[in-house]
């Protein structure tokens, strides 16, 4: 096969160390035959998901100003399906590679409040634009009943 990329370096290394069956050229030698039951359709799915969240992790740490050649200690996965949450194990340390991190650790959905924050911030141009003048009253209202 890298003969037809490589044409000069494949034909020499086909010369020098094919010995047995050797045809004249490596060009007309027969190509390997495919064999499909190699072929795992589940674990190229489950690498092309890895693929996906190893880039989404990629953007978090570029957002986070983090280089991918510094490690991070866990990499928290929330996977809302609990049967691809099961079936990724077996890419886990794909994922560890592929993210740079020391752990890698899968949550459902119904787990990421414990991780989340949730901040409310009020508009102040609109409302400024609706009460004009009682617009401080408006917000220092909001403020003190944000809890």
């Amino acid at each position: 096969m890298a003969s037809a990329v490589i044409p000069h370096f494949a034909e020499k290394v086909y010369q020098n160390f094919v010995v047995d069956g050797k045809r004249q050229s490596v060009s007309m030698e027969d190509l390997p035959r495919l064999r499909t039951d190699l072929i795992d359709p589940d674990l190229e799915k489950l690498v092309s998901l890895a693929k996906e969240i190893a880039e989404a992790g990629l953007n978090a740490r570029a957002k986070a100003n983090i280089k991918l050649r510094w490690p991070i200690l866990t990499a928290h996965l929330f996977i809302g399906n609990g049967e691809v949450r099961e079936r990724l194990t077996r890419v886990t340390e794909l994922l560890k590679s592929l993210l740079n991190v020391k752990e890698v650790k899968f949550y459902g959905m119904s787990e990421f409040e414990k991780f989340s924050e949730l901040k409310v911030q009020p508009n102040r141009g609109a409302i400024g634009r609706d009460f004009k003048r009682l617009s401080p009253k408006v917000l220092r209202y909001i403020e003190e009943t944000k809890t």
